[in-house]
């Protein structure tokens, strides 16, 4: 048989669909239900009507279930758990998850934990909870036209181990979390009426870790059932069992390699063909190539070479179809007389994905991820989809926010999935279902290999499929058996299967034959960046420079912003939002339920600015790999984490819509970096400008800057010519400059980049205060008073005005000051110091009118927030409206006041429990802030609402 290095010259043309008119083609088993089963005669559904039963005592295979009609009912496909089968949630009831766990019997969650009304607080909570063995079972008919096929059974996602019984006999059992579970019927099995009995058992048989995706309460719920296609496919005896394409970009072709079955006891002489055409939906068209003739004796593998020029990636997603034909010898030359014995349709895209020093690259142009995380969060049933249309919808929204790549963090979606992939040009990154350590020589060792094959062979022709990492974190960093036993297999998938990219493991550990590294240093942490003076000049490159392959930021973001209520009355499905509604319950308590949707507000806008800077700093690293957020959606599991800016359906919460999110993030992004963001107004405000341009082609054209004042008022500009820029690269553009002394008033001033008349624009703010030198002295009719001592409260007896700031060390409460946002969630780490969200104020309040500000924390509020020491406002004080409160983590629910005022004795106070009085020479924010709050206590609009009494006041105060 020749193996020829260059295509068959075309001996014949024949369109497909006519050459279908002349043959009876037998096709091999689906790889997903796109296609309805019943519409080809050689396929049986299995959807419908089940027998079934629970197995909660593992009884069934000791009692022979398979041989007895089962009880129940349900419908497949389906989980048993969404059509009530299974406890009721509760504390005792068999979880899969560790983390949050002991929080099922914590007192303080308790009151919701009742018999008829439970709420998990850690993760979505499901009606049923099901772990161990269940039954399902239905009588089949085989048709007569299938006698002699090759008959096998095809389900495409269960969820546990499955074992196969057919009549009173078992057939085999199969356990892969990844992949399709596909059963081989008996050869000699008669046409007629058979029993098919499933046990499916989802506790875990392998030691893969019980908070990976895969199988963890946290995201998708260990459910317990089969989803996507259930049917029965017969085949000629003489088939293509495998067919894998191998696209070489360099030479313009696409390699072949099927692997052929003969089990008619005789050996054959096989002809194959190919046809290879554009991808089309509901459309195939092309001419017969024939590849030549084969022989097959119980196995043979063919290996050929087609061309095709055209390419696939983000922003061309160009795919085509392979139709492989194995038809009976002469075929073709006795001109389409014969049998077809067997065909296989392969969509895939022609694409080199590989590395160039510490940068990927895609068809030799280098490629910037700029991902997000799929959990498995699947909030109505509690499992993913396996239709086209909901993973289109997906990534298409992924894609509207600038985004080219998905993680699919500890498991692997179905098929369809990478169909929308594949149409859509979205990068994925497949892992194993698996949190967990290697090396120890256990079980799970064992079995990896062969899952991680099964999901290379399954989905491996995807040119979406691009990154395939082992598993999520698995074991610590310096675990030298791990690091080893993932070294190998890295080695041997590089090796087997060249069409992806390969990394040990997300996160960790970092070994040096990996094709890419995924680790959380390149990313910014609440404790690092946030906490000292703002800037946009950070980059990434001293972390970069230290390795010789392409970095990969880890879960990246993790800003939290406050539970969204209004998402509760979404949840119509399987699962529902007990952890949102503890929250607000607490909330509720607290007496602050009317401020939750100003809660989500605020801290939204602070978490889409968080979010902005982290991206850009990426960018702003040359040579970068790229990122993979952590999530553009909420997680809803570990404690509940509301790290998104879309909820868990995968909808805007109304702070940040794609557009304006797109700006900072996507393939064409212009930078800017500031060496501050709070400046004084006898400054020269410089910054450089630079474009990261990922795009797919060079670009061309001009830039203009402008900066312009809140009022209008234009502060400076400039245009320059782009020349090229070229793709792939971040390219320094110029510099903007102003002179700043035309502020004359405090004001924040917008920095706009645009590109070639705004087909690209992005924008950042910095704030102008007057210099330390303009500083006008306190009035001589306000008091300021470092304590609520006897002299402060016989000058509020007096009717005095008093401005009391206290040093921040020394008021009460286990409060924390921080600009940077809770990370994850408290009751994940409940010993983070850190528990707050952003400032919640009126910015038309009188007091600011000095210190321009919005509703929300921004950069010109960080130096405040890091000195500070929040106030709790509880008993009589809790009434107060502070000027400036602070959004406490939603599981303690505390009202929290920086800055309030109230009416003592007959004079009128104002507290501020932000530090300003210590360095003000330095700190031009804290002293306009004193500034504005001084001017304001001198106005007719210094009129408190409240009233306090001395006692009440000293509860707030030391």
């Amino acid at each position: 048989m020749p193996h020829p290095t260059s295509p068959f010259p075309i001996t014949h043309s024949l369109p497909l669909l006519a050459l279908l008119a002349l043959t009876t083609c037998t096709p091999a088993p689906p790889r997903s239900a796109a296609t309805p089963a019943k519409q080809n005669p050689n396929v049986l559904s299995l959807a419908g009507n089940w027998r079934f039963r629970l197995d909660p005592s593992n009884l069934g295979e000791q009692q022979n279930w398979q041989s007895t009609a089962l009880p129940d009912h349900l419908h497949l496909p389906g989980s048993l758990q969404e059509q009530n089968f299974g406890d009721p949630p509760s504390p005792t009831a068999h979880w899969t998850a560790r983390i949050g766990l002991a929080f099922l019997r914590n007192p303080k969650y308790q009151p919701y934990e009742q018999p008829n009304d439970f709420k998990a607080v850690s993760w979505l909570t499901p009606n049923r909870v099901y772990v161990g063995p269940a039954w399902f079972q239905r009588d089949i008919t085989i048709p007569d036209s299938w006698a002699h096929k090759h008959i096998t059974l095809f389900l495409e996602r269960p969820h546990g181990q499955t074992t196969l019984f057919l009549d009173n006999t078992k057939i085999d059992s199969q356990y892969s979390l990844n992949t399709p579970h596909t059963y081989t019927l008996p050869a000699n099995l008669a046409p007629g009426k058979h029993t098919l009995t499933l046990r499916e058992d989802n506790s875990l048989q392998i030691p893969i870790g019980p908070d990976a995706s895969a199988v963890t309460d946290q995201t998708q719920t260990n459910w317990n059932g089969f989803i996507g296609d259930l049917s029965l496919h017969a085949q000629n005896q003489i088939r293509i069992d495998d067919l894998q394409l191998f696209p070489d970009v360099a030479h313009h072709q696409v390699h072949i390699k099927a692997t052929l079955i003969n089990d008619t006891g005789a050996p054959v002489d096989a002809e194959i063909a190919a046809i290879a055409s554009p991808h089309y939906e509901n459309m195939i068209n092309g001419s017969v190539r024939p590849l030549g003739t084969i022989h097959i004796d119980k196995t043979a593998t063919a290996e050929y070479d087609l061309p095709n020029n055209s390419t696939w990636d983000e922003f061309h997603p160009t795919l085509s179809d392979l139709h492989l034909f194995l038809e009976s010898d002469g075929y073709f030359a006795s001109g389409f007389k014969g049998e077809i014995y067997d065909s296989r349709t392969v969509t895939y895209g022609m694409r080199n994905l590989s590395t160039s020093a510490t940068q990927l690259t895609i068809n030799s142009r280098p490629l910037f991820l700029r991902g997000t995380l799929d959990c498995c969060v699947f909030p109505l049933t509690g499992y993913p989809p396996t239709d086209l249309a909901s993973w289109k919808r997906e990534f298409s929204i992924i894609k509207s926010f600038g985004l080219n790549h998905m993680r699919f963090h500890s498991w692997c979606p179905p098929e369809a999935a990478f169909q929308a992939a594949d149409e859509l040009g979205v990068y994925l990154q497949v892992e194993g279902p698996v949190w967990a350590a290697f090396g120890s020589g256990n079980a799970l060792d064992k079995w990896i290999p062969g899952e991680l094959e099964r999901t290379l062979k399954t989905f491996g022709n995807h040119p979406s499929f691009c990154f395939l990492s082992t598993a999520n974190e698995p074991g610590s960093r310096n675990n030298k058996p791990n690091a080893d036993f993932l070294s190998a297999l890295v080695d041997r998938w590089k090796k087997e299967d060249p069409r992806h990219l390969y990394t040990a493991g997300s996160n960790w550990p970092n070994v040096q034959n990996a094709d890419y590294q995924v680790m959380s240093p390149p990313r910014m942490n609440s404790s690092h960046e946030l906490n000292r003076e703002p800037a946009t000049t950070s980059d990434y490159s001293a972390i970069v420079s230290q390795w010789k392959m392409p970095i990969v930021s880890h879960e990246t973001g993790q800003w939290c912003v406050y539970p969204n209520f209004d998402e509760i009355k979404k949840y119509t499905g399987s699962l529902h939002p007990g952890n949102l509604e503890i929250f607000q319950d607490f909330l509720k308590k607290a007496g602050m339920a009317d401020q939750a949707h100003d809660f989500l507000m605020a801290s939204g806008h602070f978490q889409a600015i968080l979010y902005k800077e982290e991206i850009e700093a990426l960018l702003r690293t040359p040579n970068i790999g790229g990122f993979q957020l952590l999530d553009l959606h909420d997680f809803p599991g570990q404690g509940t984490a509301p790290v998104g800016v879309l909820d868990c359906f995968w909808d805007e919460k109304g702070y940040i819509s794609a557009k304006q999110f797109s700006s900072f993030c996507g393939p064409v992004v212009p930078l800017a970096r500031l060496p501050k963001r709070v400046f004084t107004s006898d400054e020269i405000f410089t910054a450089k400008l630079q474009l990261a341009n990922y795009g797919d082609t060079d670009i061309r054209g001009g830039a203009r800057y402008t900066l312009q004042a809140d009022d209008g008022t234009i502060i400076g500009g400039g245009i320059s010519d782009l020349s090229v820029v070229k793709a792939g690269t971040l390219t320094d553009i110029g510099d903007a400059v102003a002179f700043l002394k035309s502020v004359q008033a405090p004001a924040r001033i917008t920095l706009t980049l645009s590109l070639n008349a705004g087909e690209h624009v992005n924008a950042w703010q910095f704030w102008v205060y007057p210099p330390a030198s303009a500083a006008t002295p306190a009035p001589q009719n306000i008091i300021i008073s470092p304590s609520l001592d006897d002299q402060t409260l016989a000058a509020l007896n007096a009717g005095k005005s008093v401005l009391l700031l206290p040093p921040t060390d020394s008021l009460p409460g286990n409060t924390h000051g921080s600009f940077s946002p809770i990370f994850w969630n408290r009751i994940t780490f409940p010993g983070a110091a850190i528990h707050t969200l952003s400032i919640l104020c009126n910015p038309k309040n009188p007091a600011l009118a000095q210190f321009p500000t919005d509703a929300y924390s921004n950069w010109q509020w960080a130096d405040l927030q890091n000195h500070s020491h929040p106030l709790i406002l509880s008993g009589p004080t809790q009434p107060l409206t502070p000027i400036v409160q602070i959004i406490d983590d939603w599981d303690t629910a505390r009202k929290l006041a920086l800055v309030l005022e109230a009416n003592v004795g007959k004079g009128k106070l104002l507290l501020s429990a932000i530090d300003l009085s210590s360095n003000l020479d330095s700190r031009p924010a804290a002293r306009q802030l004193r500034t504005s709050l001084l001017h304001y206590m001198t106005t007719k609009d210094f009129h408190p609402a409240a009233t306090l009494t001395p006692d009440q006041l000293k509860t707030l105060l030391p």
